[in-house]
């Protein structure tokens, strides 16, 4: 990863999330290490995401029935919406002593993206960056490629997330806020 990135120095960040965030319950243990710019560069917005290395494991049960299929969903998707130089995921899964049960819709794909969402977060609170402002500037956009090769020719994320924050009247409500408090 950090050949990749070409900071020379071993990623800093980690972060841990047990996420159960959905109906079963055995949802993969996510575990992020990930870096981002400090410093503005030539070419590089402070807050920029450098690179991710997400590793999941996913409690297979006593049967390690349909858990194989949980970490296929989970995995592609772990780049969500965000553009990452060097990017690396994987996932294990680990057949333990607990009874089975069945996965409910997308299983695995709502820990890998809470996972990749923190670890924005963590970023925007580390630099004192607003976390709208790391997200826009790491969104995939048309002509960036995906972890998988496939070059965006169509994107409308930045275009939609404007609108709808234009909409929402966010930095309205922002600065009401700010004079409230």
């Amino acid at each position: 990863l950090n050949e990749r990135v070409g900071t020379g120095r071993e990623v800093e960040r980690t972060l841990l999330l047990r996420a159960q965030l959905h109906q079963r319950h055995h949802g993969p243990l996510c575990v992020a290490h990930f870096d981002a710019a400090r410093k503005a560069r030539p070419n590089l917005k402070l807050g920029a995401l450098l690179g991710l290395d997400l590793v999941m494991y996913v409690d297979g049960r006593a049967a390690v029935d349909a858990s194989y299929g949980d970490a296929m969903m989970g995995t592609p998707w772990a780049d969500n919406a965000y553009l990452w130089p060097a990017y690396r995921s994987r996932t294990f899964v680990a057949r333990t002593n607990l009874p089975t049960n069945t996965s409910c819709r997308a299983p695995g794909v709502v820990q890998s993206i809470h996972a990749i969402e923190c670890a924005v977060d963590r970023v925007s609170r580390e630099l004192r960056l607003d976390p709208a402002l790391v997200r826009e500037r790491n969104f995939l956009k048309v002509g960036d490629a995906t972890p998988y090769g496939q070059v965006l020719e169509y994107c409308s994320l930045p275009s939609v997330w404007a609108r709808l924050r234009r909409r929402a009247g966010v930095d309205a409500r922002r600065a009401a806020a700010r004079a409230f408090n």
